[in-house]
């Protein structure tokens, strides 16, 4: 998949990343003249991913001197804030053409401290060994919604901290509410849209002692 990207600007009080988005105008062309094309999922500059910045930004003692893991990262936005601040970070996706784009973002912004790769927390997930793991919109299909929750727990029980970042969808109330007995905190966080503002909730998750 060869695209064309363009570089958008987020600021966080006075941390500020760049990073590469793939032209979505572009992408949805290709689409309308090939039936067997989809826009990719990571291609795409979710809220929650912004949601979960500004909720790191407020809680950076999750990332000073930590180690740091995105799953399912995308564009990998959190991965790139967290670098400004965590000892190392790994920004991880099970599509190539995320990993490469992150990547691309990450020699942009200059960093050195993040190590972007393929990594399908579906297939794996023992070798995660971290002091805090990201998910951004990741709970969206129903069907991963058991494999989700017994990876989440296995984290827990290594004591590593979670700050999950989702929209408050419906389908997904039943899957947040499993979660509710490790939650250390939530809060929900307004993310304006083109079109409109998205309620975006966070869960933090720990090891309850």
């Amino acid at each position: 998949m060869n695209l064309k990207s363009t570089i958008q600007e987020f600021c966080f009080d006075e941390d500020c990343i760049k990073i590469l988005v793939p032209d979505f105008e572009n992408l949805q062309s290709e689409k309308e003249n090939d039936n067997n094309r989809v826009v990719p999922f990571w291609a795409k500059l979710w809220p929650s991913s912004i949601a979960l910045c500004t909720y790191l930004m407020r809680h950076k003692n999750l990332l000073l001197h930590k180690n740091v893991w995105e799953l399912g990262a995308g564009l990998g936005l959190p991965s790139l804030y967290a670098a400004h601040f965590a000892k190392h970070v790994v920004c991880s996706d099970y599509d190539n053409h995320a990993v490469a784009m992150s990547a691309a973002s990450a020699k942009l912004n200059n960093f050195s401290n993040i190590i972007c790769r393929h990594f399908d927390w579906k297939q794996s997930f023992d070798e995660i060994n971290t002091d805090c793991v990201l998910l951004s919109d990741i709970n969206y299909d129903p069907s991963d919604f058991k494999f989700l929750l017994a990876l989440l727990k296995s984290l827990i029980e290594k004591d590593i901290k979670i700050v999950l970042s989702t929209p408050q969808r419906l389908m997904a109330k039943p899957f947040v509410e499993q979660l509710l007995a490790f939650c250390v905190d939530k809060t929900t966080i307004p993310v304006k849209t083109s079109n409109n503002t998205v309620e975006i909730f966070i869960m933090r998750l720990e090891k309850q002692s």
